[in-house]
């Protein structure tokens, strides 16, 4: 079972609220499940950005092949919920650093819940056969894990929010992240057509106002 595990914060010190997650993971998660995911929201977004980076700071916890009867810690501060994910990975993120070190280049993690009025059918079509398809072809991504949320995960504490979506992108150098051109396809004439067709793309499949995405790092740990 592949458990997401999300926490909130908003006064913290970035490098502090880091800090503070790698130690609650490596004193109560670690031993939950056999591989640990970190993106936590440590980098500060830049004043101007075609992505609107969320300043609050986030992190969420990937922990993969967890047993149904393991026994949860009590949750920290900010522990805003636990949710049981079916994982999809159009584009695998191949580890050529060491374990428990910050992954090169940096992260955008998105949340987001499902447009009114469309069936969940309607939904994943449009999100796995026409979203995924456009985001491999216009994005320079270095790994991309595509989580549809199935439920609730009671059992590691009480949730306060409800996500049908949690996707994760990793860009490596964080130039290919943070450069409009670069980040829309790599040419000063074709970005702002193609802005409009990501634009028009989201926006049939999503809520377009729930969607929240933050700048984060990955750190990978076992």
């Amino acid at each position: 079972m592949r458990i997401l595990y999300l926490i909130r914060r908003d006064k913290n010190a970035r490098d502090l609220f880091r800090n503070d997650i790698l130690d609650f993971v490596n004193r109560s998660l670690l031993h939950l499940a056999n591989e640990v995911v970190v993106a936590v929201s440590d980098i500060l977004p830049p004043g101007i950005s075609v992505i609107p980076f969320r300043k609050d700071l986030i992190a969420l916890i990937t922990l993969e092949s967890v047993k149904p009867e393991v026994i949860w810690p009590e949750p920290p501060e900010g522990f805003a919920g636990a949710f049981v994910s079916e994982a999809a990975f159009p584009v695998i993120h191949k580890r050529e650093w060491e374990l428990g070190e910050k992954s090169p280049g940096a992260g955008l993690l998105t949340l987001f819940r499902q447009r009114k009025g469309l069936t969940e059918s309607e939904f994943l079509q449009r999100w796995y056969e026409g979203h995924t398809p456009l985001t491999l072809e216009v994005h320079p991504n270095m790994g991309y894990v595509r989580n549809r949320v199935i439920s609730v995960y009671q059992s590691a504490g009480s949730c306060t929010e409800i996500w049908d979506g949690i996707v994760e992108e990793q860009y490596n150098p964080q130039k290919d992240l943070l450069s409009p051109i670069r980040f829309f396809g790599g040419r000063i004439l074709g970005m702002l057509p193609t802005m409009l067709r990501v634009y028009r793309d989201v926006k049939g499949f999503i809520d377009y106002p729930s969607i929240h995405t933050w700048l984060t790092s990955e750190y990978r740990i076992k």
